[in-house]
């Protein structure tokens, strides 16, 4: 059978995966391919960002003319060119991505878009990327654009780095609730307006993310804390955040700890009174002993409630530094025996004194730690390690990830082989090497009970991870 005489929902299946330049391409085969590549069912999926790169990706302005849906449209703007096209397109997106640059056209061209995005009614997300310096009227009616839009889910809007936004004017009005999550930068000039979309979609807003706040308005926490939907925050830690704690619904909490006092008092005061929170994440910039341990002790604040829900902790450092500088990990392993929910804990640092303190008294309802990437050496050797025998003795249902340059000794046959490897055992860990996977590392995973044992762990070797069955006899 020739592949023009397969049926059409066959045909529309097969050519759902297809890239925009051959969807193009189909229009040339023959009148049936012709008409099936300009079909909703093939284009509802799509993902198109503008403009005409070496690899033959159509113009912004044939994908606007012909194509009846996308799920991403992609453009930066001002578009020269394509005015015309953008203002009258009948091709709907689900998602709006707009690079705004800087000038009065660009901010007008995203104005007009935005609108007849709208208008088209499968309009759901927008994301906004300010490049350059704005202006005030523009962008503030830009802007109001966004906050009338109906129907949307999704808002992020990010300036780029080098993007000062200037105040913007909060718009008179807005739609009804309907954004569930939304991410924004918080600086001066984003800061009203990213209140006003707290305020005006209170009642749906389910997942809020803040980069780079370097302050933040009592307004602003007190906004936060009285949604009854909201299930994920990440922010940084600032003065004034405890007020979120009101917050009942809040479930996910990702904090970056700057290394300031007032800070971290704010985040131990939110953390001790959060007792909601089933997932934590804390994000710490420790190096060079710059810090001096500011806010190590904040999942001490976490525990001291003794009502701790958290099921899942993370606890990393941004900054590549020596191992004197993980400064959490005593405050946590005096914290583990208060936070009894404790099934997933993920740390970086030095883990040895960690793993040894991880005991069923201590942590009876851990079943998973990561412990990072291990600094040097041969990841064989280190699963032969005391450490690891220990804790995994002593902790029979416990699962451990890590990551490890060298998942063997390279030469085996070497006079530098360490003795794991020249036992010849765990065969799992040569097959690493033998893969051609492992360029950047290997991640690994170990467990000591039976492998045909009831678990709720899967053991199943992929691209992310390789299982090594350790048995406590060892």
């Amino acid at each position: 059978m020739e592949l023009t005489q397969l049926p059409v929902d066959v045909l529309v299946m097969a050519m759902q995966f297809l890239d925009v330049p051959s969807l193009f391409a189909c229009r040339l085969v023959c009148k049936r391919l012709a008409d099936l590549a300009l079909r909703a069912d093939v284009w509802r999926h799509q993902g198109f960002r503008g403009g005409r790169d070496a690899d033959g990706t159509p113009c912004a302005c044939a994908v606007l003319r012909l194509a009846p849906c996308l799920r991403v449209l992609g453009l930066r703007l001002p578009i020269r060119g394509c005015r015309r096209a953008y203002a009258s397109t009948s091709c709907a997106a689900e998602v709006l991505t707009l690079q705004v640059a800087e000038g009065r056209t660009a901010l007008q061209a995203a104005q007009q878009l935005i609108r007849s995005q709208e208008a088209l009614g499968r309009l759901r997300g927008i994301r906004l990327v300010f490049d350059g310096v704005l202006a005030p009227t523009e962008a503030s009616a830009l802007l109001e654009t966004v906050a009338l839009t109906t129907g949307l889910t999704t808002l992020d809007m990010l300036p780029s780095y080098e993007c000062e936004p200037p105040p913007v004017a909060v718009p008179s009005s807005t739609s009804s609730s309907s954004i569930k999550r939304f991410r924004c930068e918080l600086r001066r000039g984003t800061l009203d307006f990213a209140n006003f979309v707290l305020a005006a979609h209170s009642a749906t807003l389910e997942k809020v993310e803040f980069y780079t706040v370097s302050f933040l308005k009592r307004l602003t926490s007190n906004l936060l804390g009285g949604m009854p939907n909201l299930r994920e925050l990440k922010c940084p830690a600032l003065p004034g955040l405890e007020a979120v704690a009101a917050c009942e619904s809040l479930r996910v909490l990702e904090l970056r700890v700057p290394p300031d006092q007032r800070s971290a008092a704010s985040a131990a005061k939110l953390l001790q009174a959060s007792v909601q929170l089933t997932e934590l994440r804390l994000n710490y910039m420790f190096h060079f002993g710059g810090a001096d341990g500011v806010g190590a002790d904040l999942v001490l604040a976490l525990a001291s409630s003794g009502r701790s829900r958290v099921q899942a902790l993370t606890i990393e450092n941004f900054v590549v530094c020596s191992e004197d500088e993980y400064p959490y990990l005593q405050p946590l392993i005096r914290a583990l025996p208060s936070l009894p929910a404790l099934q997933r804990l993920k740390v970086d640092g030095k883990p040895h004194r960690l793993l040894r303190a991880i005991r069923p008294a201590t942590a009876p309802a851990l079943r998973s730690v990561d412990v990072g990437a291990l600094a040097y050496g041969c990841a064989h050797e280190w699963v032969h390690g005391v450490t690891v025998r220990t804790v995994m003795s002593a902790n029979p249902s416990l699962h451990m990830k890590f990551a490890a340059s060298e998942a063997v000794c390279r030469d085996i046959y070497a006079c530098s082989v360490c003795n794991a490897c020249a036992r010849g055992c765990h065969r799992e860990l040569l097959e690493c090497v033998a893969s051609e996977h492992g360029a950047d590392g290997y991640n690994l995973g170990l467990f000591s009970h039976e492998p045909t044992a009831d678990c709720s762990h899967r053991h199943f070797t992929d691209d992310n991870c390789r299982w090594v069955h350790v048995p406590q006899s060892r």
